[in-house]
């Protein structure tokens, strides 16, 4: 079973200047696209994500998101969708939010 990295890696081999994402009259494609996950995953680990904790993120869906969808998958840590995240805040699963 290939990890999220290998795929992505994987697919910017085979696919690299093709189009990974569109939005709003930008495009990137898949090296940009995985340059900036890896870039992000990066900046997570600096700022304390450790492989294991959660992330989340409260936007609406873009190209921005989808990084950081992945971005945090390449980090190795889980991600928390919309609906959850209420619930984590108030039971107090995380002390961090950022």
């Amino acid at each position: 079973m290939s990890s999220l990295p290998q795929v992505i890696l994987r697919t910017v081999q085979v696919c690299g200047s093709k189009i990974a994402t569109r939005f709003n009259g930008h495009t990137r494609t898949w090296v940009e696209f995985q340059e900036r996950i890896s870039c992000l995953a990066g900046g997570l680990h600096g700022l304390g994500l450790k492989e294991g904790d959660r992330a989340a993120c409260l936007a609406l869906n873009s190209d921005r998101y989808m990084e950081f969808y992945f971005g945090v998958a390449w980090a190795g840590a889980g991600k928390i969708l919309k609906k959850d995240l209420r619930a984590v805040y108030w039971e107090g699963q995380d002390r961090n939010v950022v």
